[in-house]
């Protein structure tokens, strides 16, 4: 499935965009007072200021053949991979979509 444009919630708009423009240097597209619009691969990622905090879930696509360097890539931004269950190994294998997964937490 490819999506176009994602709405999330965040509770800090500053700290939102630290993270995905300076951290992760996605293209900011449009900021508001109380959103914020990133070009990320084909899709926007909308980001709206909300007080409550909210859990999302949601992936961005990596060839299978980097996502090693992907890893790598976040550690050396400072991005605490989780480590799932007492593994040592931050990936995680999910065999019913035959997918291979990295996992991290934004502001």
């Amino acid at each position: 499935m490819k999506l176009n444009k994602v709405y999330i919630a965040v509770t800090d708009l500053d700290k939102a965009k630290v993270f995905y423009a300076d951290i992760l240097g996605f293209e900011l597209i449009n900021e508001s007072q109380k959103e914020l619009e990133f070009k990320v691969g084909r899709s926007i990622l909308n980001l709206i200021e909300y007080q409550t905090n909210a859990l999302y879930h949601f992936a961005f696509e990596i060839p299978i053949n980097l996502l090693e360097s992907a890893a790598a890539w976040l550690q050396d931004r400072d991005i605490q991979l989780i480590l799932p269950d007492e593994e040592k190994s931050v990936f995680i294998d999910i065999e019913i979509w035959n997918a291979r997964s990295i996992y991290f937490y934004d502001p």
